[in-house]
């Protein structure tokens, strides 16, 4: 909800492509439908009918993808919307971003490291997500407390 009333992505895209129509929709019960793990209950493909169905009224040819949650179910939302339709994670395409611009100001560290993950909320429920975003296994994560992280 917040991403959509932001108005962000309308005034990018906007700002690029004056001419393109834009139907930006909120998906709230997305997030903890992929959260609980229910990625493939039937009241998921509900709710996902549910949110596409004016976009498929408006015979759009691209979805983005406006939240971390949502390439989880980037097959069944294809599947709903059609393979007309492209679908651009928005996470994804800003994770190349940042690594070309890495890559252009040779920022990029040359020491090979395992990733360190510090959270502000329970770090089991963190691990299980991680794992159903990224597709593999992660390694311990700590919790950050406010003795490591002074305001």
């Amino acid at each position: 909800k917040a991403t959509v009333a932001s108005g962000a992505y309308q005034t990018e895209i906007l700002g690029r492509m004056p001419d393109a129509h834009l139907f930006p929709i909120a998906c709230p019960l997305f997030v903890p439908l992929v959260e609980e793990r229910l990625i493939r209950h039937p009241a998921t493909r509900l709710m996902i009918k549910e949110y596409l169905e004016p976009l498929k009224k408006q015979e759009i040819d691209t979805l983005l993808l406006g939240c971390t949650h949502y390439p989880v179910l980037a097959e069944l939302l294809q599947e709903e919307i059609g393979y007309k339709v492209q679908i651009i994670d928005s996470g994804l395409t800003t994770a190349k971003s940042l690594d070309a611009l890495l890559d252009a100001h040779d920022l990029k560290s040359q020491k090979p490291k395992a990733p360190e993950f510090y959270v502000s909320d329970d770090p089991d429920k963190f691990r299980l997500m991680g794992e159903l975003f990224l597709g593999e296994r992660i390694p311990e994560c700590f919790l950050v407390t406010e003795e490591l992280a002074p305001i």
